[in-house]
């Protein structure tokens, strides 16, 4: 018989399992950095030490204003000053409303001279606040000008930049000199884990009924192991409580120990056990007769 100690030890080591399994498996519910296994982080570790991106870890104060990010639309300013001070990895779960919020975001990150545009740089027709002076630099960026009250002004919408060209001496003083920032979407500068694994931009882009099906799947794994465990979670009380209760009037109606609700059970099992003796001690009368016992004594056993 399980004393005290073991039973606590094993409930124990039953909920360590059951949480690892949960913590590996779940999605859209923990932040992976947060509470990530020792093989995922590992795998987090590996990924960030190929590319050189920092790994940030167990930061309490980032974490909260994530969580107020995705659920009540504040805490901007501090997540955009962080990204745009740092090359790192935001490590989420696949959280949809989390990462849609995200991909609505815009933030300014650092453009140099000699790299390729990763996208179009427009400059819009109409004034400007730009000296006539630099109207040599326009033209050296192949941008016709004209002049209104000695500032220049620009007749038509004109491409600087296009995407994918480099971005020469010129054109990187055009861009300062109009303070046109390059604008990136946040979420393709945040990298995301799923099972701790690099998830795809495919994966992330997914839809609602993706994350909905994924989900699913790890819900019912979790469900499915907590179950074979007989660690109760919310969801498979019932189902746990109402095996254990099979359990013990199993347990009861077999040892014959009457306990409250199986009282009415035993009563027809002893019931049913008398009858069944009765039909023997009968058939055995009978065998008994045929084998040259007199009437009387077979009426004496009929009558009583």
């Amino acid at each position: 018989m399980i004393n005290k100690k073991e039973l606590i030890q094993k409930q124990k080591d039953y909920k360590t399992t059951l949480l690892s399994s949960l913590r590996s498996h779940s999605t859209g519910i923990l932040f992976p950095n947060q509470n990530l296994n020792s093989d995922s982080i590992q795998k987090i570790r590996s990924y960030c030490k190929e590319i050189g991106e920092i790994f940030c870890t167990n930061n309490i104060d980032f974490q909260t204003t994530l969580k107020h990010f995705a659920s009540e639309n504040t805490g901007f300013q501090d997540l955009l000053g962080f990204v745009n001070d740092h090359q790192y990895l935001i490590l989420l779960d696949l959280n949809p409303k989390i990462i849609k919020k995200i991909g609505l975001v815009k933030v300014k990150i650092e453009l140099n001279k000699g790299e390729t545009s990763p996208q179009d740089f427009i400059l819009k027709r109409g004034p400007t606040t730009i000296s006539q002076d630099y109207t040599r630099l326009f033209l050296e960026c192949s941008i016709p000008v004209a002049h209104h009250y000695q500032k220049i002004y620009i007749p038509n919408d004109t491409i600087i930049v296009k995407k994918g060209e480099t971005i020469n001496e010129q054109k990187f003083e055009l861009l300062e000199l109009l303070d046109l920032d390059l604008q990136q979407n946040l979420k393709n500068k945040v990298q995301f884990f799923y099972h701790g694994n690099h998830a795809s931009m495919s994966i992330i882009n997914a839809s609602d009924q993706l994350f909905k099906k994924m989900f699913n799947e790890s819900f019912y794994e979790v469900y499915y192991i907590s179950k074979i465990l007989g660690y109760p979670i919310q969801p498979t009380m019932k189902f746990l409580f109402n095996t254990t209760l099979s359990e013990i009037c199993s347990i009861s109606v077999e040892l014959n120990y009457k306990i409250k609700i199986t009282e009415h059970i035993l009563l027809q099992k002893r019931e049913h056990e008398r009858k069944i003796q009765l039909q023997r001690e009968k058939q055995d009368l009978e065998c008994s007769s045929s084998d040259g016992y007199t009437g009387e004594f077979i009426n004496f056993f009929e009558n009583f």
